[in-house]
């Protein structure tokens, strides 16, 4: 199912500048899009806090998707709003 489609599921595509964190992004699309699903709201969660807190990825040198979900299943992904 092309979930871009359904409205207030999937947040715009962003732009990871020189930054190598593409891990990052790709875990934090999928994590908000498997809450909007589930609970019917859309948020947008901060890529920066899997960049500097997950200390198992690489931050801006690299990581993985699995790694950084796993993160996020152990700590609550924060809003971008409320990430520095």
């Amino acid at each position: 199912m092309d979930w871009r489609n359904t409205p207030n599921v999937v947040n715009p595509v962003q732009n990871q500048g020189q930054c190598g964190s593409c891990w990052a992004f790709s875990a934090i699309a999928t994590a908000e899009s498997r809450f909007a699903i589930k609970n019917k709201h859309l948020f947008k969660f901060a890529e920066q806090e899997l960049v500097d807190c997950d200390t198992i990825d690489h931050g801006c040198q690299g990581g993985w998707p699995e790694w950084a979900l796993k993160f996020l299943k152990s700590h609550s992904p924060v809003l971008e709003d409320n990430c520095p």
